[in-house]
């Protein structure tokens, strides 16, 4: 009785996905990709496509069988003969991409071991001379922003979590409200953005009881940017953040860490970054490798690429929970990302230079959370402040 229900449960989980986040339709293709061990979602997702009227392709990952298989010796033929062509279909029009899954080099051991093995390169090679021409229709897919990103558990994001994939999954269910509420929640977003673009904001101040205390100047060219933007898709989902990029040399102060963030097998869980003229300047973080890599000018990942607005009234952040996935835990509280700046909050011509503009331009996108329930943010506008978060919600 107790799996039957779970397994209702999953099914009403993933029609939302489909429903609200691909915004699904009938004689679409929806290219699926997920973990090889998740057989109950891809056995749901089957069903669900006479109720929906659509075709899926399944393209499934398996790093661990990936890693075991290629430290084997094997000629380049064998290689090639270990992954399968997926076929996807030629003509993208009528065509949509969701990933499900969370996995990252942290909560995967053998992903980050893949990535770091000394035979990575025959890896990518054999993998791309097979599957190339449809990994680049995945990429066409993301660039016409015709895609969802969506958790669902696996076996390495339970390990990293101490919870077994049941826990997890009733987890997930609270993530995602009602579709009335969701709708409200979508509403409410949008009608924020149009608000917080009206304003014109100068500069962007955030507080904690925790010590964070950070001033954000803002760009005449920047621009406020949501999950309300795109029409074919909910690209993360859920999300509840409004986003934007700042002025890269116009921060000022100090965040201090409150969710773990992690960056190619690296985990900063607990810290305090501080600012100066836009540069990080002092990274008193709990791992030093990846303190490293965040100080290395070429990374260019020491300027702010993005702000991120949350409310602690939000669905996940009233929550309280640290899901170890930065597409869950970004959308808990306010964050910034070092690294690249966002095209999508750019009001600039598009193929212009970004650093033109001073807007940071990096290879890295790293987000970090440091809003908390005790968060305020104030904005100025023509130099009068205003408050834009105050006692745990929006006062707009």
């Amino acid at each position: 009785m107790i799996e039957d229900k779970l397994a209702k449960r999953k099914e009403i989980y993933l029609s939302k996905i489909l429903e609200i986040g691909c915004k699904i339709k009938a004689n679409e293709t929806l290219i699926v990709e997920l973990p090889e061990e998740a057989i109950d979602v891809e056995n749901i997702l089957i069903r669900f496509q006479e109720k929906y009227h659509i075709n899926i392709i399944f393209y499934k990952r398996n790093s661990k069988k990936d890693y075991n298989f290629f430290k084997k010796k094997h000629t380049f033929k064998e290689q090639m003969e270990y992954f399968p062509s997926l076929n996807f279909p030629d003509c993208l029009d009528n065509v949509k991409y969701l990933y499900l899954g969370c996995d990252n080099q942290v909560t995967d051991k053998y992903l980050n071991m893949l990535y770091y093995a000394d035979f990575y390169q025959e890896y990518s090679e054999a993998s791309y001379k097979v599957q190339g021409k449809d990994f680049e229709k995945i990429t066409e897919l993301l660039a016409k922003n015709r895609y969802t990103i969506a958790p669902i558990p696996s076996n390495a994001w339970a390990r990293t979590t101490g919870m077994d994939k049941k826990a997890i999954w009733r987890l997930l269910f609270k993530t995602l409200p009602a579709p009335e509420t969701l709708h409200e929640e979508i509403l409410r977003l949008k009608e924020i953005q149009k608000y917080l673009n009206s304003l014109n904001i100068d500069n962007l101040y955030f507080y904690t009881k925790s010590g964070t205390d950070l001033k954000v100047g803002l760009h005449n060219y920047s621009r406020w940017s949501s999950i309300c933007d795109n029409k074919s898709t909910l690209i993360n989902f859920p999300s509840y953040e409004i986003f934007t990029s700042p002025d890269k040399y116009k921060i000022a102060g100090k965040i201090i860490i409150a969710a773990p963030s992690t960056l190619y097998g690296n985990e900063m869980s607990e810290g305090c970054l501080t600012f100066d003229k836009g540069k990080l300047i002092e990274c008193e973080i709990d791992n030093e490798e990846l303190k490293s890599i965040l100080m290395y000018d070429e990374n260019k990942l020491n300027y702010c690429g993005e702000i991120g607005l949350v409310s602690p009234s939000s669905p996940l952040a009233k929550m309280h929970k640290t899901f170890r996935n930065l597409l869950l835990d970004e959308n808990c509280g306010c964050h910034l990302a070092l690294g690249n700046s966002l095209d999508s909050t750019l009001n600039i011509p598009k193929d212009n230079n970004k650093e033109e503009y001073n807007f940071n331009e990096s290879n890295y996108h790293q987000d970090i959370v440091f809003g908390d329930d005790s968060i305020l943010v104030e904005a100025t506008v023509n130099g009068k402040k205003r408050v834009l978060i105050e006692n745990g919600d929006w006062r707009i």
